[in-house]
């Protein structure tokens, strides 16, 4: 850890989902606390992009909230550690990705295929 990041504990403390609406194509929502404060993370798509509400949180923090979550969660299938994939850093193809993987989880949550 570098010298100038200080070390926090946080705990994600909810999860929302919404359906589409007049605003957006449906989301989600990851509520955290930890030392440093509290806070949120908001999920949805429109316009065929994924918006990430990160109130004012750097990627790097963002990705770290993402994690937390995955760390934290009890799957529901058994898994594997590790990945047998690597996602492509090209933006454009992990956009395109990220977009079906938002929109079929949207779909799930709403009770659908």
């Amino acid at each position: 850890m570098m010298a100038d990041k200080k070390a926090i504990r946080l705990e994600i403390t909810g999860i929302e989902t919404w359906k589409k609406n007049e605003f957006n194509d449906g989301g989600f929502d990851i509520r955290w606390a930890g030392d440093n404060g509290f806070g949120g993370l908001t999920f949805y798509m429109k316009d065929g992009k994924i918006i990430c509400g990160n109130e004012c949180s750097s990627r790097g923090f963002v990705r770290q909230i993402l994690e937390k979550m995955v760390s934290v969660s009890e799957f529901e299938d058994d898994a594997p550690e590790e990945s047998k994939y690597v996602i492509v850093e090209d933006e454009k193809d992990v956009t395109f990705n990220l977009s079906k993987i938002l929109k079929d989880y949207i779909v799930h949550a709403r009770g659908g295929g």
